[in-house]
């Protein structure tokens, strides 16, 4: 316990430091956006689920939009245990409106196994990868109507062997596990709160059955470190009531 706290104090002053020296994380040009930056979170949760146990995440992000396209990398890397992701995806938007084309690849769980069959990168064989391939539409709204809408369909990869369904389960068929969320966004004292609720319409990777499984809220401050620079922190609170789960999570933005 103490060498973990040390780490992860180590790696919050890091971070801080090269903070106030790049506070500045998107650059843009006529050329396109580029953007890196990375959070720092509590517990690595999402879509109600809980992943790779207890302990903090780090969590960067890496792309690169021009004309609506973008292309980018997101991962999760735990301070206290093994787990590893790294999720390439390519995105196109207009009008508020997104779809994306996402790779979880997840080589390794937060024990240190590996989380497939075959976690190789280049290994595209669905019985066996690492990776799962999801297709999803996302739409915001203006300002004026802060209201956002989420939908992403698994259609390749590591999503099978649940044990719902014995017929998918006898050839580790996949079960195109699907998310459906709907949000908006409120202000509360200046700042935004996200209220959101997302549900899955049959068993699957986010549940046993059609229910909600990630219902909250995500407010958002403003820490002010200089007279130029002030320092995004979060908390998301997450209630999962299929599963009976219940998540409060802290997070930074570098």
């Amino acid at each position: 316990m103490k060498t973990i706290l040390i780490n992860v104090s180590f790696t919050l002053f890091f971070l801080l430091q090269v903070t106030y020296i790049f506070s500045q994380d998107t650059v843009k040009s006529s050329k396109g956006t580029l953007t890196v930056t990375s959070d720092v979170v509590s517990r690595y949760v999402w879509r109600g689920q809980n992943w790779a146990g207890s302990g903090p995440h780090i969590q960067p992000v890496f792309s690169y939009a021009i004309s609506g396209f973008e292309i980018g990398a997101m991962g999760s890397y735990g301070v206290s245990n093994n787990y590893q992701e790294v999720d390439p995806y390519l995105k196109y938007t207009t009008h508020g409106l997104s779809v994306q084309l996402t790779d979880y690849y997840i080589p390794y769980a937060f024990n240190g196994d590996n989380a497939s069959g075959d976690p190789r990168i280049f290994n595209f064989k669905s019985k066996t990868t690492a990776s799962v391939g999801e297709l999803s539409l996302t739409y915001k709204g203006p300002e004026s109507f802060p209201i956002s809408l989420v939908a992403g369909t698994i259609f390749y990869g590591n999503d099978h062997s649940y044990g719902y369904k014995s017929s998918l389960d006898k050839d580790s068929s996949i079960y195109y596990s699907t998310y459906i969320e709907l949000g908006y966004t409120l202000k509360a004292g200046g700042q935004n709160l996200d209220l959101f609720a997302g549900l899955t319409p049959s068993a699957g990777f986010y549940g046993n059955s059609f229910g909600f499984v990630n219902i909250g809220l995500k407010g958002y401050r403003n820490i002010q470190i200089t007279d130029k620079y002030a320092l995004p922190v979060y908390a998301t609170f997450v209630v999962n009531p299929q599963a009976e789960k219940l998540y409060l999570v802290f997070g930074i933005t570098f």
